[in-house]
């Protein structure tokens, strides 16, 4: 979740599961991918670690067929009616299991009643209103504390406010987390204007010390 700090800086922390909002609503369409193990977590947080899981249900999935219909005979009686049964309790297991987990998987900005405010943080920051800009943020980010987007630019936020330590600390947390993958070079480009920001900012002291 996010969590208030020292000199008023967000802090994420990874020990306690993100707010969920009361107004959050599963739909049909997000329990369906609960009887694919796996594809909730992908689907929804774009998590690698779910892959091998789901590729190897796959697999076995496939294979149960090949012997149940194609390769008729190819596991002896009653093994082949065993392997059936065992794959069939092992899947519903998994799906009861996604199905349990789904409110903590699915992204409650895509689930909430809620509108999406990043928009508008995104429009008071490139006017220049960082007060404004940082509580619609902090607003956002009571939903969901893990939101790349919104964090990125509460990062640049704190660098627009001269808070180059806080907004270090804090890009340091966004590319940690597996949903900021595809951020990447977002991250990247502002770590460089962080570090420019910094540098700028050392060479000015260094100029008034003289």
């Amino acid at each position: 979740m996010i969590e208030l700090v020292a000199d008023g800086v967000l802090s994420l922390s990874e020990t306690v599961p993100p707010f969920r909002s009361n107004s959050m609503t599963l739909r049909p369409i997000h329990y369906l991918t609960c009887f694919w193990p796996g594809l909730p977590e992908i689907w929804f947080r774009g998590s690698l670690a779910a892959l091998p899981f789901a590729i190897i249900f796959t697999f076995g999935v496939n294979l149960i067929l090949w012997t149940q219909f194609v390769y008729v005979g190819l596991l002896p009686e009653p093994l082949d009616r065993v392997v059936f049964w065992l794959a069939a309790i092992f899947w519903l297991i998994a799906a009861i299991r996604s199905a349990g987990r789904l409110s903590r998987i699915v992204p409650p900005t895509s689930t909430s009643k809620e509108p999406d405010k990043y928009p508008e943080a995104l429009g008071a920051y490139l006017r220049g209103q960082w007060t404004q800009a940082e509580r619609i943020l902090t607003t956002i980010l009571a939903i969901e504390a893990r939101d790349p987007p919104a964090l990125l630019l509460l990062t640049s936020i704190y660098r627009q406010t001269d808070r180059l330590e806080a907004a270090e600390i804090l890009l340091d947390e966004v590319e940690r987390l597996e949903a900021a993958i595809p951020w990447a070079t977002e991250i990247s480009i502002e770590r460089n204007q962080i570090q420019a920001a910094d540098l700028a900012a050392s060479d000015h002291d260094q100029q008034e010390a003289a």
